[in-house]
């Protein structure tokens, strides 16, 4: 809560700085995003994230990691406020563009499949979100000290095979 003040004030200072779109005004309305979403204000939290995702998308090329992670705070405010289409929408171009600036074997391309794989475990489509559960294993288990969160995708792929009732395919 106390965060919060500090940040409202760095924003208006910032946007009196920069003359139009700028990425240094982006990070502090996700972060401003973040508090706002810590503190239960998700309707705050929502439009923040929007407004830097466009700050964003106005300042950087396509594909950028500042794009990703302007699309990834947007994306979890959705989760939160159980907006899973717009969300799967957003993990799909995530991934994507993780794929592309971060490459096919980075812990953040499996962080991204294993929260896709967790948003449609939150929407009941426990097939796709087994989908990007292995997807997300299978990138962690070729990253080397990288147990513990294999271990966390391998659970959540368990979690969404169990509540499927598929429990003949195991997780293969």
């Amino acid at each position: 809560a106390a965060a919060i003040p500090i940040l409202a004030a760095a924003l208006a200072a910032q946007q009196a700085y920069y003359v139009g779109p700028h990425v240094a005004v982006a990070q502090t309305q996700q972060s401003l995003s973040r508090a706002y979403r810590r503190m239960g204000q998700l309707e705050r939290a929502e439009a923040l994230a929007r407004e830097a995702l466009a700050t964003v998308e106005a300042s950087v090329p396509d594909p950028h990691v500042r794009r990703s992670s302007a699309m990834d705070t947007l994306r979890h405010v959705l989760i939160d406020t159980r907006q899973f289409d717009e969300a799967k929408t957003l993990g799909l171009r995530l991934i994507t563009m993780n794929k592309s600036t971060l490459g096919d074997e980075h812990p953040g391309l499996a962080t991204s499949e294993n929260t896709l794989g967790f948003t449609y475990l939150m929407a009941s489509d426990y097939d796709n979100a087994a989908e990007h559960f292995r997807a997300a294993l299978s990138i962690s288990e070729r990253i080397p000290d990288n147990q513990r969160r294999s271990a966390i995708y391998r659970s959540n792929l368990g979690i969404s095979i169990g509540r499927s009732g598929d429990t003949a395919t195991g997780m293969q």
